[in-house]
């Protein structure tokens, strides 16, 4: 990050970061630029990356005896810049090259499991009844249970797009006491869409205030602003911001001037991590079966 000058004043971006969102924009009277090694050899290393001097209003170019009042309220809405569709391939299908065995062995689609979680090659003479993909298990038979295969839900849920999209008739192992039983065909019902659950377009409405006054020997500007932003993610307060700032310049006497800058900012930002494991990069992989905003699970699944 570039070394940020604000008013005279240096802004270290490494210790409280750009200040730019924190400064509203109505105050801002000049941006200057000065890149590379012409900020270093002003500012020192700090300025590697080049200087951002920021410029603020101080009442200075208005008339002499001349006071200007500003006001100014916008509102709008934040949305999405486009849309993502809806997935209709299961996790395990999307993931699967991220699954193992118990062995550590990559375990890809079509392979055998055992019931110990286990690789085991169908073509070699170490396959056993019950080693199977998804194997048919004999509820009335206890001894061919023990044998039955670790499930592996991979290829027993699909999705078909026919219509509207439904879940295909998938079969589901039923355990009892931890053992595969037999198995269950998963009813049908329609895909969520979980881009509708996590984001809801929001609003944001900003006020600011401004005075400013030039009496000759000195000229000040005050002035307030308030934004609130409700963002796009459901359950979450969004931003806002609340800034104050003041500056004046009296003139002492031809030759010196004296001048003051003031400014306080309190910013309330409720977000969530945007990296890899956060919860959008979650949910682009979760099965479009998942019910985002359900507290609980349905009774028998």
């Amino acid at each position: 990050d570039p070394l940020y000058i604000v008013d005279g004043v240096l802004v270290d971006p490494s210790v409280s970061g750009s200040p730019l969102s924190d400064i509203n924009a109505d105050d801002i009277v000049s941006i200057d630029v000065v890149k590379g090694a012409a900020g270093a050899s002003l500012y020192g290393s700090r300025a590697a990356n080049g200087v951002v001097n920021i410029t603020t209003n101080r009442g200075k170019g208005l008339a002499r005896n001349v006071t200007n009042v500003k006001v100014r309220s916008e509102y709008g809405f934040n949305e999405l810049r486009k849309d993502y569709p809806l997935r209709k391939s299961h996790y395990y299908r999307v993931a699967e090259s991220s699954y193992t065995d118990a062995n550590g062995v990559k375990v890809d689609s079509g392979d055998f499991i055992d019931r110990d979680g286990n690789f085991v090659d169908p073509r070699g003479k170490g396959l056993r009844i019950g080693d199977r993909y998804t194997g048919n298990w004999d509820a009335d038979n206890p001894d061919e249970q023990d044998k039955a295969t670790i499930f592996f839900a991979d290829k027993p849920y699909k999705y078909i797009s026919t219509g509207d999209i439904l879940l295909d008739g998938s079969l589901q192992p039923i355990l009892e006491n931890g053992k595969p039983k037999g198995l269950r065909t998963l009813p049908g019902g329609n895909l969520i869409n979980q881009m509708d659950q996590f984001f809801d377009p929001g609003s944001f409405l900003t006020n600011s205030a401004t005075i400013s006054r030039n009496t000759g020997a000195t000229n000040f500007s005050l002035s307030f602003s308030n934004r609130v932003e409700d963002g796009v993610i459901e359950g979450l307060d969004g931003y806002g911001r609340q800034t104050f700032r003041l500056a004046v310049d009296h003139k002492i006497r031809p030759n010196l001037t004296a001048s003051v800058s003031t400014y306080y900012g309190n910013v309330d930002r409720d977000d969530i991590y945007d990296g890899v494991g956060g919860s959008f990069f979650g949910m682009v992989f979760t099965g479009g079966d998942a019910d985002l905003q359900a507290r609980h699970a349905p009774v028998g699944t």
